[in-house]
């Protein structure tokens, strides 16, 4: 018997700009890489824009919770201008313009024997079946 222990299924990321007082407002489009988007126009026609917070020295972050896999990432700068971060790496789409990118990565399952899991303090061997303290593993 093998089984796989679960991991969390996406990870948090903060998404940062940087700008001068002449910056009030940046927005964000995250879209996952590898989809039909190959130039800035298909990014941004198919994403939604998300506001950022400001702080007190001009730096705009968000929160965002994002599941494994690769993501590009446009700025929307004072409502019209679309920007690269220099705080985040930047690739370079099919269609020539350049975009940031994000990387979460794959966090593959550690897999257990039922050997390995005899010496477990919660675990009961029953017949066939190991008995946990919430399940019973056929």
């Amino acid at each position: 018997v093998l089984l796989p222990i679960l991991f969390r299924m996406s990870e948090t990321v903060t998404l940062v700009f940087s700008g001068g007082s002449d910056i009030t407002t940046v927005g964000v489009v995250v879209k996952h890489a590898g989809g039909m988007h190959t130039s800035i126009s298909s990014l941004m026609s198919s994403s939604k824009v998300m506001d950022m917070k400001k702080d007190n020295l001009n730096n705009f972050s968000r929160n965002i919770s994002l599941k494994h896999g690769h993501y590009h990432i446009l700025f929307c700068v004072n409502k019209s201008l679309w920007r690269t971060s220099p705080k985040h790496s930047i690739t370079t789409l099919a269609g020539g313009q350049t975009v940031n990118y994000i990387e979460i990565p794959t966090h593959s399952a550690p897999i257990f024997s039922s050997a390995d899991l005899e010496s477990a303090p919660l675990l009961q061997r029953t017949s066939k079946k190991m008995k946990t303290s919430c399940c019973t593993i056929l």
